[in-house]
């Protein structure tokens, strides 16, 4: 009996164990992420050699647009591993499910193609900025 306690006991830590580094590992993932995002705005910002008033009203701007792009890519994640998920035993309706959901992602994929968010339109800090700005502002 206390064997089995003890083997009882010991499943249920190694589960917990590996519920635990999975969320680490999750964590860790999340925060490289984000430290990937923060530098490419650097980056990004610092390529577009704005000054002080452009970065201050551009920058928001490019915010949203990220905001937009990372929501998108979320869904797309999220359509992929609902396929991942049910690969095994997909149902007839289950597939109808992840290809309207998939060709919903893919529609708003299309409309942000090659456009910026709605606020550009309000500024541009340079004209050849974004492909979209260009055939605003030419």
């Amino acid at each position: 009996m206390n064997k089995a306690l003890i083997a009882l006991v010991a499943v249920a830590a190694l589960g917990a164990f590996d519920g635990a580094a999975a969320q680490n590992t999750r964590d860790q993932t999340e925060l490289l992420i984000s430290q990937i995002q923060t530098d490419k705005r650097a980056v990004v910002l610092q390529a577009m050699n704005l000054s002080d008033a452009e970065l201050k009203k551009f920058g928001p701007i490019y915010d949203q647009y990220q905001v937009e792009m990372k929501g998108i890519m979320q869904r797309s994640s999220d359509v992929i591993t609902k396929f991942a998920n049910s690969y095994g035993s997909m149902t007839d309706d289950a597939a109808k499910s992840i290809m309207k959901d998939f060709f919903k992602v893919g529609t708003t994929v299309t409309r942000s193609s090659g456009s910026t968010p709605a606020s550009s339109t309000r500024y541009c800090p340079r004209p050849r900025c974004f492909a979209g700005c260009r055939s605003r502002t030419s």
